[in-house]
């Protein structure tokens, strides 16, 4: 059991101004695998001062389409942010984006939705 100095000490040195973003993510990846709670805790605080922004998309994105996408959503909001990419085969076109709490559904079945619900919606006014 940690009692609440040891999780402070933990703190303290994954949010060290002296450490790199890198060198916080593996110093919380290795206490999660010691101690999986904690660890889960932690991830969020690695990045504690970014915004964690997840892309799901049907395929991998190039280079090129991985910086468009990041100088856009960064250039919006003029805070930090940490990218991970992923791959979800359900997706059959577009990409999912999560910024914090933040959902972008920019997939084409979102779409398809959307408009079958327009179409709904005008024929039931009618």
């Amino acid at each position: 059991m940690f009692t609440a100095t040891d999780i402070a000490k933990i703190i303290e040195i994954i949010t060290a101004q002296s450490h790199t973003e890198e060198e916080r993510a593996e110093i919380a990846e290795e206490i999660s695998e010691k101690f999986p709670r904690i660890g889960r805790a932690l991830k969020h605080l690695v990045y504690f001062d970014t915004y964690q922004v997840t892309v799901t998309s049907a395929r991998e994105l190039t280079e090129a389409e991985r910086q468009k996408l990041e100088k856009g959503i960064s250039a919006n909001s003029g805070s930090k942010h940490h990218f991970t990419y992923r791959i979800d085969k359900k997706i059959k076109a577009g990409m999912l984006i999560k910024i914090g709490d933040l959902v972008i559904d920019n997939t084409i079945d979102a779409k398809l939705s959307q408009i079958k619900e327009h179409i709904v919606n005008s024929t039931l006014k009618s």
